[in-house]
């Protein structure tokens, strides 16, 4: 099961768009303590969340989605049925007000599916990194989003989640990242502060264009759709990764 909840938050001093971190720490304090300990240990986390800015409502957004139905009945729904005006970053003692919450519909892993497969074809696919995003690879962390390492992210956490409908033909993602060519880009590097260390980063748009047959589109547009829920890329429920697709 996927799902998002987003929680807007009043803009004020004390929040930016790199308090996705902090938001974590806040995240975690609301969870049963044994849930929370629990996720520690994961080494690939049932959830993404992450900060933005919403300028038409001039508030900042709080979005946490879900990628189990577990993790849904243990984090969103704990967020939903907590009474709290408020959360407060314990770095700074600020007190952001909280004016909504607002929770999507939920989608299943098969019905993410059919509508990729069965709507409309869409070869041109777009990626709006929101909040700061970066990838490990070979133990350094990368500052462009090469399509391998982006599907790459998207499969492993699919294939973790998604039970009933694995994406288990190494061969088509093979395909898929040779038939994907870069079309657009804008792109900004930025540095994410994350527990006392400043990790390089990037932001911005990317569009991509998927050649050969029909399937490897409609299966680079699942990926991409998912992403919305999954994030892309480390450190994705540390407020890094946040994609609008």
């Amino acid at each position: 099961m996927l799902t998002s909840l987003d929680i807007e938050l009043e803009a004020q001093n004390g929040i930016n768009r790199y308090s996705g971190s902090l938001l974590h720490g806040v995240l975690m304090e609301k969870l049963d303590a044994d849930y929370a300990e629990a996720l520690h240990h994961n080494e690939l986390q049932p959830f993404s969340q992450f900060l933005f800015r919403d300028y038409q409502k001039d508030c900042y957004v709080w979005r946490i989605s879900t990628l189990t139905a577990e993790a849904k009945e243990n984090i969103i729904q704990r967020l939903l049925t907590d009474n709290a005006a408020e959360i407060v970053l314990k770095h700074n003692n600020a007190q952001i007000k909280i004016l909504s919450k607002n929770l999507t519909d939920p989608a299943t892993y098969q019905t993410l599916a059919d509508n990729t497969m069965t709507g409309e074809l869409q070869r041109r696919l777009v990626l709006r990194f929101v909040t700061p995003t970066t990838f490990k690879s070979a133990g350094e962390f990368v500052l462009f989003p090469d399509v391998r390492l982006v599907y790459s992210s998207l499969w492993r956490k699919w294939n973790a989640f998604a039970s009933a409908i694995a994406l288990d033909d190494a061969a088509a993602q093979e395909h898929l990242i040779k038939h994907t060519k870069l079309s657009a880009y804008r792109l900004r590097t930025t540095r994410y502060e994350l527990e006392g260390i400043r990790v390089n980063s990037f932001w911005g748009e990317v569009c991509w264009h998927v050649n050969g047959p029909e399937t490897l589109a409609r299966l680079g547009s699942l990926l991409i759709a998912f992403a919305s829920y999954a994030g892309v890329g480390a450190k994705t429920a540390l407020g890094m990764g946040g994609v609008n697709a």
